[in-house]
């Protein structure tokens, strides 16, 4: 009875802290699919981002920003619950890499990342410590 009094305040914060890195995993997981997906929509989008992006590209950046967080380019129910607002998810300016397998055509390389607060279970807050950002990021090539 003594051991176990002993011990078992370390291990209700052992089990709470695989609890709150489970969490951790599961929503870095549901972002960086969810930002994958986005950018492998982008790369396979008819618009030429090089060496300026078009008219339609805004449109379907809008989209592909749909596709992050709700998996489809409208939006509806998010993937993670903790996660629906896609000014969270930034684009960026395609990189123009040369290609000289490709009739001198330039290779757009697209970037999608995507950064969310940390919906904890209440376990850091308990023990004092504040809550962070989930950063997540994927670059794609452009599919011709």
């Amino acid at each position: 009875m003594i051991e176990f009094t002993l011990v078992a305040p370390l291990l209700i914060f052992l089990m709470c802290g695989l609890g709150e890195f489970g969490q951790a995993l599961r929503q870095y997981q549901v972002m960086q699919k969810g930002v994958t997906q986005a950018a492998r929509f982008l790369a396979r989008t008819p618009s030429a981002p090089c060496p300026a992006p078009d008219a339609a590209w805004s449109t379907y950046a809008a989209q592909a920003k749909n596709v992050a967080i709700y998996g489809g380019a409208t939006s509806g129910t998010p993937l993670y619950k903790g996660w629906a607002d896609p000014g969270t998810v930034s684009i960026g300016a395609p990189a123009c890499l040369a290609n000289p397998r490709l009739n001198g055509q330039d290779l757009p390389q697209i970037t999608v990342t995507a950064t969310a607060p940390y919906q904890d279970l209440g376990m850091l807050s308990a023990i004092g410590l504040s809550s962070f950002n989930i950063t997540v990021a994927h670059q794609e090539l452009k599919v011709f």
